[in-house]
């Protein structure tokens, strides 16, 4: 099942901020400042609460509940893992890679935050990235991001060839694209999709959400 056409006009919204995150996840890889110091101060210093304007510019998006589109992918251990076996959990779903030089880190950063936030209450939520970069998301890359980023073991993380991956994209209205000039980068929709414990999409987060935002919608999402 496919989102589009039961989320068109909610997801339009929700995503116009983010259709293409600048750059993709752009920037230079060797430089920790330029980009990746943007993307932080776009979303209110890597995440951290400062104050309501961020929370507002962070506010996730209240959509039409619709069914979670399948994934239906094997994680980069190689564990079959479809959208039915988070029934009774909170999920968040978003779209990464393990080579992104900044916008990436921010957004799995900012999730480890709100597993952090939420104490024992995080056993009722299951983070899953899916990857938006079938050639550079090899087993020791994504092991190496998941430790890097203090979410090994905290977070599913969907591989799979291109073949495999762009249906999945496509349910979940996720669109990505490799620049000419540095195909090394994947410029890509970045929101964070908010799954009940019914397995319905209930909330899309644009790129600068906030770790309390969500932690604070946890328990709406796993009460569903």
């Amino acid at each position: 099942m496919s989102i589009r056409p039961l989320l068109a006009a909610a997801l339009a919204a929700a995503l116009a901020a983010v259709v293409l995150v600048p750059a993709g996840c752009g920037g230079s890889g060797d430089s920790p400042g330029g980009a990746a110091g943007a993307s932080a101060n776009a979303a209110g210093g890597h995440g951290e609460d400062h104050g309501a304007g961020a929370a507002t510019a962070a506010s996730g998006m209240l959509v039409p509940p619709a069914p979670a589109p399948e994934l239906g992918l094997r994680d980069h251990l190689g564990r079959r893992v479809t959208t039915g076996q988070f029934q009774g959990k909170a999920m968040l779903v978003t779209f990464v890679y393990s080579r992104c030089p900044d916008v990436c880190p921010l957004i799995v950063a900012n999730l480890r935050r709100v597993l952090d936030r939420l104490g024992p209450r995080a056993r009722d939520v299951a983070v899953v990235a899916v990857s938006v970069d079938p050639r550079g998301d090899t087993r020791r890359n994504v092991t190496a991001f998941l430790r890097r980023q203090g979410m090994a073991g905290r977070m599913l993380w969907l591989v799979g060839s291109r073949r495999e991956l762009e249906p999945v994209w496509d349910r979940w209205g996720i669109a990505t694209r490799i620049p000419r000039d540095n195909p090394e980068l994947v410029e890509h929709a970045a929101p964070v999709y908010g799954v009940d414990a019914s397995g319905r999409i209930a909330k899309v987060y644009p790129l600068q959400f906030t770790p309390r935002e969500i932690a604070e919608d946890i328990a709406e999402l796993v009460g569903a």
